[in-house]
């Protein structure tokens, strides 16, 4: 891989820390005297290199091998509540929900989502 310079590697860290694009590259480079047009784009740029996506991709591995509770724990957890015999039906209904937010099943669709009209009005 390619070495990033120290800029490069502010970027990523702040993406991994949960900035913006745009924030991680404010915190990154001098922007004092650009538009936040050029911002936003240099980011966007910036975010399209296979350097910086596989450097940002190690340091959320690192991350989350060393995280206390992850997805994945969260995961295991609810289906063991769900496998227990001992468990109660609302707990376990409770489960079930839980599992479907982390997973996004309970997104409104497209169908669901109610539209907006718009209405024209003509003053004479």
């Amino acid at each position: 891989m390619k070495k990033l310079t120290p800029k490069q590697i502010t970027f990523c860290d702040a993406i991994v820390r949960g900035k913006s694009q745009t924030e991680a590259y404010k915190e990154a480079y001098n922007c004092d005297n650009m538009k936040d047009s050029t911002i936003h784009n240099n980011a966007y740029m910036l975010m399209q290199r296979s350097e910086i996506k596989e450097r940002i991709k190690e340091l959320k591995a690192k991350l989350e091998a060393v995280s206390l509770w992850n997805r994945a724990d969260s995961v295991k957890a609810l289906i063991s509540i769900l496998q227990d015999e001992k468990t109660k039906p609302n707990e376990k209904i409770q489960a079930i929900k839980e599992l479907n937010i982390m997973h996004g099943y309970n997104q409104p669709s497209e169908r669901d989502t109610p539209q907006r009209e718009t209405i024209e009005i003509i003053w004479t």
